[in-house]
């Protein structure tokens, strides 16, 4: 899976990974919606070699990227989407059991 991640990352074009980490500090916290241009700017600055390596290197990544589109007043999970699972808040798997509990 993290090689697949890896390819996926690596084959998005240098502006879509600048602003993938932007979107991935905006989630953490490190910069606001209103600071959106100089998280991709300072992402363009300091992330722009290895840029897949250094984002799955966050534990907490794929929060940070579902938090940073909510930010955005956006979703990870399609409204068209219809699997099981996938609730009305666009939340997935928010009915199962045993869900760990988001920190």
């Amino acid at each position: 899976m993290r090689e697949e991640l890896l390819g996926a990352i690596r084959s998005l074009n240098d502006d879509e990974r600048i602003r993938l980490v932007a979107l991935a500090w905006v989630g953490r916290g490190t910069y606001s919606l209103e600071e959106w241009r100089e998280a991709v700017d300072t992402a363009r600055t300091e992330h722009s070699r290895r840029t897949a390596d250094y984002l799955l290197g966050l534990p907490l990544l794929g929060d940070y990227l579902e938090d940073g589109l909510a930010v955005f007043d956006e979703g990870i999970v399609d409204d068209s989407d219809t699997r099981e699972g996938v609730d009305g808040e666009n939340e997935p798997l928010d009915g199962m059991k045993d869900k760990p509990a988001r920190q």
